[in-house]
């Protein structure tokens, strides 16, 4: 029979107290943070990007397996420290759940989980098992950020690979052409799935295959090196096959067949280079036990203080989603102003025509996409839309709100851009788009708290201030779109900034009082 309380428990008797008091702690997590986690669970399934995070739980399983000398030779001893981790957690879930990020929430709940192993095992079996502990936060959906950074780099590749076979390529930001066909290096293709997974792998295989640290350097900068040029030469020879193919091969389903193929080759090849230069034996251990760091006894903690510890984790996990639920409550019933959207542009006319730019901001409480007419065949679009409140099911900012409608237009560059309206300045994001019916240059930014910002990090940081504070809870977004002739970016610049400055400025067009004097 095991003993839960005592001075005489056995190291091992001590891990399976530490296990089942642990299980209670994850339990109240389950329960507090229940929709995060069923969020995060349908982003692993639904996306190809993140099925690598279904693996990550399994994979931790098999290194503390690997590590099974530690429950026998470790006590684990129980920490109060764990407890500011949990509440450090709780509140970047809470700044998350306020700004409806869900990285943020999701990254806030890891930390809450590693709070409470820290709390129920302590400072030195977590440093015994910091490894796994730390690949927890493969967990976490991210990289998103990194995909159109991803796709300049395979682009890149492509043209400088194609220059040197001296095959003619014109190119449009992602896009490619060939004297025979067009490809264009769509975000499926920037290679993110195979990054992220492959980094996931080596990292497991330099903490587990190698001892010393200039090894481990080596594997890790290969799992970030390879899958980024290995994605380069995937997609060069797609181009490839289909321009000495004349477009018979490696378009449409082929492509996606080949790259799958190929990066399961890539991934063989990279896990055979790094094993020739392993140098851990399956006899070695991973902590010295030699060492009294991890040999001296530690005791155990009373009944009281683990009563403390568990009673102080229900309430740290417990307060966060309970006051952001009053939080939202509160702003929810609250009155909403209702606001139609007119710039009240008088400098420019109407255009009697239908804009093909449709920029698409889901669930917005208004909208609004006027043509103007600037001289003679010519015009330019204005968009704007307004969210009086944001919650979780309508958000501004969110996968799918974009100045680029999915299915029709294509991102194809961008960047940051100083635009003078009316005599003032404001820092706006740029972005070229492509589609059937050309390329258009779009400028645009964000409204948030009474504030500008082109950054959508930010806009989620003023949304969250603005609940927090009472402050103003209305957000808008603020676009204008004019067609770029003939490829000619810099003459649609120019175009667009000489329109821009015969407008009022975005807050008076924002507040309906473009017109007014």
């Amino acid at each position: 029979m095991i003993k839960f309380f005592g001075n005489d428990l056995t190291i091992v008797e001590r891990w399976i107290k530490t296990a089942v008091i642990w299980c209670l702690m994850l339990a109240v997590v389950l329960a507090s943070f229940w929709q995060t986690i069923s969020e995060v669970v349908g982003v692993w399934w639904n996306q190809a990007y993140y099925n690598h995070c279904l693996l990550i739980i399994p994979i931790v399983a098999y290194v503390l397996y690997e590590r099974r000398e530690i429950f026998t030779r470790l006590a684990p001893a129980p920490s109060a420290w764990g407890l500011l981790v949990i509440g450090a957690g709780a509140f970047v879930w809470f700044l998350g759940d306020m700004a409806d990020t869900n990285v943020v929430k999701q990254f806030g709940l890891v930390v809450i989980l590693q709070g409470t192993i820290l709390t129920a095992i302590g400072v030195r079996a977590v440093h015994g098992l910091l490894f796994p502990y730390l690949y927890l936060y493969f967990l976490i959906p991210f990289g998103n950020f990194l995909i159109p950074t991803l796709q300049d780099i395979t682009t890149f590749f492509v043209v400088k690979t194609l220059n040197l076979l001296d095959i003619p390529v014109y190119v449009e930001g992602v896009f490619l052409t060939v004297p025979n066909g067009k490809f264009h290096v769509a975000e499926a293709c920037a290679g993110l799935r195979f990054l992220v997974a492959t980094v996931a792998l080596g990292l497991l295989m330099a903490n587990i295959a190698y001892k010393t640290i200039g090894r481990q350097i080596i594997v890790v900068l290969l799992s970030l090196i390879v899958p980024v040029l290995a994605n380069g030469v995937r997609a060069t020879g797609i181009v490839l096959i289909g321009y000495y193919s004349e477009m018979q091969y490696a378009v449409g389903v082929d492509h996606l067949v080949y790259g799958w193929f190929f990066f399961a080759l890539v991934l063989l090849l990279f896990i055979s280079i790094a094993m020739t230069f392993t140098n851990r034996k399956v006899s070695d251990s991973y902590l010295d036990f030699s060492r009294d760091y991890w040999s001296r006894s530690l005791a155990d903690a009373s009944l009281g203080k683990w009563a403390f510890l568990v009673a102080v984790t229900f309430v740290l996990t417990a307060v966060a989603p309970l006051y952001s639920l009053k939080v939202e409550n509160r702003l929810s019933l609250a009155e909403h102003t209702a606001q139609d959207l007119d710039p009240g542009i008088s400098s420019f006319a109407k255009a009697d025509v239908e804009s093909n730019w449709h920029p698409r901001f889901k669930n917005a409480d208004n909208e609004l996409l006027v043509s103007y007419q600037v001289g003679e065949g010519r015009v330019f679009d204005l968009y704007m839309a307004r969210y009086a409140y944001q919650h979780r099911q309508k958000e501004m900012i969110r996968f799918g709100n974009t100045v680029a409608a999915p299915k029709v237009w294509s991102y194809t560059a961008g960047g940051e851009r100083t635009v003078e309206f009316g005599g003032r300045n404001y820092d706006m994001i740029e972005e070229i788009i492509h589609s059937h019916l050309g390329n258009r240059l779009v400028w645009y930014v964000y409204f948030v708290d009474d504030r500008f910002t082109n950054n959508t990090y930010v806009a989620k940081l003023y949304d969250a201030r603005a609940k927090l504070l009472g402050d103003s809870l209305e957000a808008k977004v603020f676009a204008i779109s004019i067609p770029i002739p003939d490829g000619n970016e810099k003459m649609a610049r120019e175009a667009l900034a000489e329109i821009a400055q015969n407008l009022p400025p975005i807050d008076t067009m924002l507040a309906g009082q473009g017109g007014k004097k």
